[in-house]
């Protein structure tokens, strides 16, 4: 290689020192030794970095444009060996958590955030997929954690409960079914339902908790469920807390299905037995089990 950091630490104390003899004692060198690495660097470039046509040593142009983009460099690999120490401390260069959509976003993105302010060297990757899909994308990435509504408990996965979900049956104000004070299960049968298809499965199957009439409308997430509500285009379950508002404001109504318009289940935070987390993998599930806990209004988008 032409340019090494070395040569552009060099570059660097003289311009910031104002001369190769205050360069050269910053760097416990004897000037001849910095003059010498300097005409170096310009042979092996073919440029001229200095004028010295003057009293004084000036950086050219194209110096000038060097030093600049020497300095980036040098940012980088202090940064680099900064991050390679963190790493040796345990800290992990990588993490990879898979999220099920249904799921409120505020605790993952809580800890990342914290993560971020607490300087964490590492990267944080966030998949989203739906129902069997997450632990299916869980495996086939090898990703370290997964947040998971419908958990299949294996040899080697360990997993822990967070906060409860609570999931309502919705439908639009101006929707047939939000008008009856009791919605008998024939009428909700009559009308679409709206799903959020498994990603895990080769074509669109209905949850466990579909009610299970045969006029169906697969949706991509629950975001996307979501605004088809609103459209009017049927009724369907939704996470309690992405709807808070709606439900305030009357927007969404709860149906008064004579099959129970509630239901709740308890997501799990699982990880592999034989890899162990690193520190920020432990960092990041123990603030999403201490976020999953605390109240929040938050929408999950």
């Amino acid at each position: 290689m032409k340019i090494t950091l070395e040569a552009l630490e060099t570059l660097v104390a003289i311009d910031e020192e104002g001369s190769f003899a205050a360069a050269a004692r910053r760097l416990h060198k004897v000037q001849s030794a910095v003059s010498y690495g300097v005409r170096q660097l310009e042979e092996s470039l073919g440029l001229e970095i200095f004028d010295r046509s003057g009293h004084r040593a000036l950086l050219t142009s194209a110096g000038t444009a060097l030093l600049e983009e020497g300095r980036i460099l040098l940012e980088r690999a202090a940064h680099l060996e900064r991050v390679a120490g963190a790493w040796k401390e345990g800290w992990e260069p990588r993490l990879s958590v898979v999220v099920d959509s249904v799921l409120p976003l505020h605790p993952v993105l809580a800890a990342v955030q914290q993560l971020d302010l607490d300087g964490a060297p590492t990267r944080i990757e966030v998949q989203m997929a739906t129902l069997g899909g997450v632990q299916r994308r869980f495996q086939d990435s090898d990703a370290d954690l997964m947040i998971v509504k419908e958990f299949v408990p294996g040899p080697g996965l360990a997993a822990r409960g967070l906060a409860p979900v609570h999931m309502v049956l919705v439908a639009a104000k101006h929707h047939a079914l939000a008008q009856c004070e009791v919605v008998a299960d024939e009428a909700l049968k009559s009308h679409r339902e709206l799903l959020v298809y498994d990603s895990g499965a080769p074509r669109p199957t209905p949850s466990s908790h579909a009610v299970g009439g045969s006029l169906r409308f697969f949706l991509g997430d629950f975001g996307a469920k979501r605004q088809a509500m609103h459209a009017g285009l049927g009724y369907g379950w939704l996470p309690e807390a992405m709807i808070e508002d709606e439900l305030a404001d009357g927007s969404l109504v709860r149906l008064a299905w004579d099959g129970g318009a509630r239901f709740a289940f308890t997501p799990q935070l699982v990880q592999r037995v034989d890899r162990p987390l690193g520190k920020a993998g432990q960092r990041f599930a123990e603030l999403v089990v201490r976020s999953s806990l605390l109240p929040t209004r938050t929408a999950v988008a």
